[in-house]
């Protein structure tokens, strides 16, 4: 309807996968790079779980499209099969003809394909989508396929990909075997404020061969404030608002027109409650003569109070007025209804709106042009009191990441980026610095985050000793998603093991796992296998993706483990001395 209007060949937000707008977010970069790495190693057991719209589906996609011709796979996408059946798709996929439908027999056609792929040096991938919906006998069947075998090795891989009541369910007593044989854990999260603009700027780069219509910033914060960076709700958004822009003649997405399709999402799935409800009421058909006049009456009254309500400004996306009031709403025509439904007082109500404006006014006192330096040396006077951090103004017109990653490794430290993990900031236990966006805003405004209680409350500071204390939602309604660690690499432990770290970093590593764990590994620059497997259990332990590969967080956390660095906290608001 609308491509005509924007020059687009086609619509550029299809929920519909489609490869030629390929859009790999830095988390599904990561989660490809690590299965390609355990593909290639033999790992037995993938699991890869992310909510509802993450790209799920689309990295099972890139990384089959990526297989080379040493490796066969086969990529189910029914979860809803019996063990026999699934036996049946898998055989099916990989182009086995089995000699009937029996569970025995289609197992040893596959154990034979099986040798004779790794007689000519093959490997064999099994790809399972939406696996958390198996049932406990259908995982427990795949476990069994496991076993098949030679000797030395690994005859089958295996990638289980699903929400994450998978890994609730892979944790849960009746498949811990199956459970303990999961060599691999991915998560994938949402999109950040800059991804989710480039994921937008590049769907519609492809749809027209060039950018033919502008998203305002503000209508950018919108729409990345109520998706939270999920890509199925983002296309959703950016349809529905360049559908509202045509029928309004603007050639560009403003704060405005993005309201206007978040409150149609809103207002979607309420409108169908309220219809199933209005449904509820109605008598059978037989008894429609005698339906009362003024029961319906009240439908009317109900339903006219509904959609009156249902038009007015959704809160979270109305700026507050001076002093934390609400934007006021438009009388309703329909107080009668309203006297007919006396509406419960929200007790939490007067709270939450004045907590969302407090954090809203914040913000907005937080100059966004220098909030970063002032982010930056709060951080540095956590780690060093009183020893003032060196910044060059020359850093200014960097872009976020590289700003922190020069200031940080000017000062000695090095800055990590992270996406959607405050559960991992809090387990690290160390500063942080975060970004916000407010609607309207063209730059983010980035806060010091010095302290966290129970994961419930944050203290964030803006510098020259501003602070303030909010809650998690308040936290979540204007943060980007972003967030950027600084650390500080006490034993030189450089590179990344084993991929590109010097001799020095393994034995640095091996001495650091003999103090922890109490092991006695053999001290020589060789990353063998049981050093591998104590790395991704203390991995796969503290939440990070159990691959075996010592980086930044690895790091982090055995430095946390061991102890006796001058470390600052904060979940207990107080430095970790040295001892």
């Amino acid at each position: 309807m609308y491509e005509t209007f924007f020059g687009f060949r086609e619509k550029p937000f299809k929920l519909t996968p489609n490869p030629a707008y390929l859009f790999l977010s830095r988390s599904h970069e990561e989660a490809l790079a690590h299965l390609r790495y355990a593909v290639s190693e033999g790992e037995g057991f993938i699991e890869i779980t992310g909510e509802v719209g993450t790209g799920k589906t689309t990295l099972c996609r890139v990384f089959l499209e990526s297989l080379d011709d040493g490796a066969e796979a086969a990529y189910v996408f029914n979860p809803n099969l019996d063990a026999a059946q699934l036996l049946g798709v898998i055989n099916e996929e990989l182009g086995i003809d089995s000699p009937s439908d029996k569970p025995k027999d289609l197992v040893g056609a596959l154990n034979a394909f099986l040798l004779e792929k790794k007689a000519q040096g093959k490997n064999v991938i099994i790809i399972v989508d939406e696996a958390q919906n198996l049932d406990s006998e259908v995982l427990e069947q795949l476990r069994l396929l496991s076993n098949l075998e030679t000797a030395t090795e690994k005859l089958l891989q295996i990638v289980l990909v699903g929400q994450p009541e998978l890994r609730d369910k892979l944790n849960s007593y009746e498949l811990r075997q199956l459970g303990q044989r999961i060599t691999l854990n991915l998560s994938l999260i949402p999109l950040s404020m800059k991804e989710t603009e480039d994921y937008i700027y590049h769907r519609i780069h492809i749809a027209s061969r060039g950018r033919t219509v502008r998203f305002e910033r503000a209508a950018l914060n919108h729409i990345f404030n109520y998706s939270k960076g999920v890509p199925r709700l983002v296309n959703i958004l950016c349809d529905r608002s360049l559908l509202a822009a045509f029928s309004m003649n603007r050639p560009r997405v403003d704060a405005e027109i993005a309201k206007i399709a978040i409150r149609e999402m809103k207002g979607e799935s309420a409108a169908e409650g309220f219809r199933k409800k209005i449904r509820g009421l109605m008598p059978a058909r037989g008894l429609m003569p005698v339906f009362s006049l003024s029961a319906l009456i009240l439908v009317i009254a109900i339903f006219v109070f509904f959609f009156s309500r249902l038009q007015t400004p959704d809160p979270a996306i109305v700026p507050a007025l001076p002093g934390g009031a609400a934007v006021p709403s438009p009388p309703s025509s329909s107080s009668s209804a309203g006297d007919l439904i006396p509406k419960a007082p929200d007790q939490n109500a007067d709270g939450e709106n004045a907590a969302y404006s407090r954090i809203e006014a914040f913000l907005r006192d937080a100059r966004a042009s220098d909030s970063r330096r002032g982010a930056f040396e709060t951080v540095m006077d956590m780690w060093r009191p009183g020893d003032r951090a060196f910044i060059s103004d020359e850093w200014e017109n960097m872009e976020d990441e590289r700003y922190f990653q020069a200031a940080s490794q000017e000062n000695g430290f090095w800055a990590h980026p992270l996406e959607w993990r405050l559960d991992l900031v809090e387990k690290l236990d160390i500063p942080a610095i975060l970004s916000f966006y407010l609607p309207e805003a063209p730059l983010p405004v980035h806060l010091a985050l010095t302290g966290i209680s129970g994961g419930k409350t944050f203290l964030l500071s803006a510098g020259r000793g501003k602070s303030i204390r909010v809650g998690r939602p308040e936290l979540e309604l204007y943060w980007s998603g972003n967030a950027v660690i600084l650390w500080r690499d006490f034993l030189s432990m450089t590179g990344t093991i084993p991929l590109d770290a010097p001799d020095e970093s393994i034995l640095i590593l091996k001495t650091l796992l003999n103090e922890i764990l109490e092991q006695r590994f053999e001290l020589n620059p060789v990353y063998d296998y049981a050093v591998r497997r104590s790395v991704m259990d203390i991995q796969r332990q503290n939440g990070l993706a159990a691959d075996g590969m010592v980086g930044s967080l690895t790091k982090i956390i055995l430095y946390n483990m061991r102890g006796g660095f001058d470390i600052p906290r904060i979940g207990k608001g107080r430095r970790r001395p040295g001892r």
